[in-house]
């Protein structure tokens, strides 16, 4: 057994504490700078999320804008259908027009002589021989009234 003298246990406590102490001065140091690491990682997630929150802005900001546009493409296929029915039906209108006006001069020239409102129309055919005379205006004193289409 060894004997210990009491000023070497007032050395040994000392020295104990001595590195206990430099133990939590060392563990301080090392949470200090786990803190201090914590606190960089935190700003820097805090950064990131910002970043993050205006790229959602930016991808929010686009998403509104392409519902616009759909809205307006829809629209604007809709006229496009509307004016595209508008030519078509102009075109076919046109052709049937002149396939009238082709048929009629071509086959059907008598198509308006024999009607019911023929009676009501004069021409210069039916008039008599002395009616260009009245029409053109060279005797004023005589004048007459067509009715229904005879003198």
């Amino acid at each position: 057994m060894k004997f210990i003298f009491p000023y070497q246990e007032k050395n040994f406590s000392i020295q104990s504490l001595k590195s206990s102490n430099s133990h939590i001065q060392e563990s301080a140091a090392l949470m200090d700078k786990y803190v201090n690491s914590f606190t960089l990682i935190s700003q820097e997630l805090s950064s990131g999320t910002q970043a993050l929150e205006g790229i959602d802005s930016v991808y929010q900001t686009n998403q509104h804008k392409l519902s616009q546009g759909k809205s307006f493409l829809k629209e604007l296929h809709k006229r496009n259908q509307k004016n595209k029915m508008m030519v078509y039906g102009s075109f076919f209108f046109l052709i049937f027009v002149v396939i009238f006006i082709f048929l009629r001069r071509l086959f059907f020239r008598d198509l308006y002589k024999y009607q019911w409102f023929n009676s009501a129309t004069t021409t210069f055919d039916t008039l008599p021989s002395n009616a260009e005379f009245f029409l053109s205006g060279q005797n004023q004193q005589n004048q007459f009234i067509i009715s229904d289409g005879s003198l």
